[in-house]
């Protein structure tokens, strides 16, 4: 969404989690702006609340960002060396006790090719991830690992 296009009492994403829009205020005086262009990084917190903003990348793709961040919470959010973006969500406990402790979903978004995806993956006690599942609309293939993260096969 624009900065225009907010209205008061919708929310903004912030370091902490979310700020509310109290007000809105039209103001007339020339001041001084700067448009910066930065190669890979899209997504920034500025200002002393750190408020979410985004430069450049597709409407659809920011929709994604701020639904994954919202539903996630910003600190389950992670921006890869690569410029890719992954929204951890909750990790849910185990039905059966065993070397698996829980499953969560990842969301993760590339701004340098404006694409998404999406996987389950399985963590063990340790917190490694020892299967992930990608949802690909397709067959549902679980790829397993072991505790050094080295690849065994699917199932």
């Amino acid at each position: 969404m624009r900065a225009d296009e907010l209205n008061e009492g919708e929310t903004v994403a912030t370091l902490n989690g979310t700020s509310y829009v109290e007000s809105i205020k039209s103001r007339e005086e020339q001041h001084t702006v700067y448009n910066i262009e930065v190669q890979v990084d899209h997504v920034y917190h500025v200002g002393s609340g750190g408020v979410l903003v985004h430069n450049a990348c597709g409407e659809r793709l920011l929709t994604k960002h701020f639904r994954y961040a919202e539903d996630v919470g910003m600190g389950n959010v992670r921006k890869l060396s690569d410029g890719r973006i992954r929204y951890y969500g909750r990790t849910k406990p185990a039905n059966t006790p065993g070397r698996i402790a829980g499953t969560r979903k990842v969301n993760e978004i590339n701004p340098k090719n404006n694409q998404s995806r999406t996987w389950m993956e399985s963590v063990d006690h340790q917190g490694r991830v020892r299967v992930i599942r990608p949802e690909t609309g397709g067959a549902k293939v679980h790829y397993m690992f072991d505790e050094l993260g080295e690849y065994i096969g699917t199932y």
